[in-house]
């Protein structure tokens, strides 16, 4: 069967959820799973960062903190959730600082205080290397829940935001420069909680999902999900100003292929992309039309006057 290696982590979970069984009332495959309660759904999702993967060198234990919460935020937002609650378990090496693991604590009560949510718990464990797994619960209307699931032919596709700051941030500290923006921009995202509330709302989306892998990575999931294909505009690519000096090559890699941002990559039906658009621009928050949705069949790019193969490539473990 070969090793986790060869084999990657989204052919891994596909394989984990042939045992577990594709429930969809439960939200296997999703961000979040989804238990009705009442006219309610309860959203769960967790989401897990090590030292090795996910902390770059020179990172503060608050920015730590921050991002473990964050990237779980992230997930109840892209189901159009409202977060209330986060357990918090943390394996940590017996020789670190106390002073640093009060620091993580501290960037974790002020990601969650930020989207008004309570830590409810958690635990704590030995371990080789820091490791934290965080759980988020929310709630969303029965009616409301985004999914994966549900684009159809002539949606508009879109996404919040601009795409780059994180992998830009991340190149800027591989080369040494430890600058604030550079450090903001990868390890204090900010889940787009609220948007995905808006989304949820209109009643004009018909599916969703956070671009924490990178965009053509969350389109490939998308379209797994909805059994669509997608055609993208490169041109439409709402991107970050310093990618602007960035040689050809590299800014359609990050631009792409590079994840980190955590902003929503949505469908919504033609007839409501103006209104959800205005609503978002209310609330602050640019959103762009970067292509619209096919029958099935592959993700196509639009560049340069020509069309090319959208490979779903991005970050992915093991590999």
């Amino acid at each position: 069967m070969g090793t986790l290696a060869d084999l990657g982590e989204r052919a891994l979970v596909r394989r984990l959820l042939a045992i577990y069984g594709e429930a969809e009332e439960r939200g296997l495959g999703d961000d979040a799973a989804f238990l009705p309660v009442g006219d309610r759904y309860l959203l769960l999702a967790t989401d897990s960062i090590n030292a090795r993967t996910h902390i770059p060198p020179g990172v503060a234990g608050d920015q730590v903190g921050w991002y473990a919460a964050a990237v779980n935020l992230s997930d109840i937002a892209a189901m159009g959730g409202k977060p209330f609650g986060l357990l918090v378990s943390l394996i940590l090496p017996p020789q670190l600082e106390v002073s640093y693991v009060e620091s993580m604590a501290q960037g974790l009560r002020a990601c969650a205080e930020n989207y008004d949510v309570a830590i409810l718990g958690g635990d704590t464990k030995e371990g080789a290397e820091i490791s934290i797994c965080v759980t988020a619960a929310g709630w969303t209307q029965g009616d409301r829940v985004l999914r994966r699931k549900g684009a159809r032919p002539g949606d508009v596709l879109a996404v919040t935001g601009v795409l780059g700051w994180a992998d830009w941030g991340l190149s800027r500290l591989k080369e040494g420069i430890e600058e604030n923006r550079a450090m903001d921009a990868v390890m204090r995202p900010q889940p787009r909680v609220e948007e995905g509330l808006l989304l949820a709302a209109s009643g004009g989306v018909t599916s969703c999902i956070d671009d924490s892998d990178g965009l053509a990575a969350s389109l490939g999931q998308l379209s797994e999900a909805s059994q669509v294909a997608f055609r993208v505009e490169y041109d439409r690519l709402p991107q970050a100003p310093p990618l602007v000096d960035q040689e050809a090559a590299a800014r359609k890699n990050t631009l792409l292929f590079q994840g980190g941002d955590f902003e929503l990559v949505f469908t919504c039906r033609p007839g409501r992309w103006e209104g959800i658009r205005g609503s978002l621009l209310e609330m602050g928050t640019q959103a762009t039309a970067i292509g619209e949705v096919l029958e099935a069949g592959d993700n196509v790019l639009v560049i340069e006057g020509r069309e090319e193969i959208l490979d779903p490539r991005g970050y992915e473990h093991f590999r």
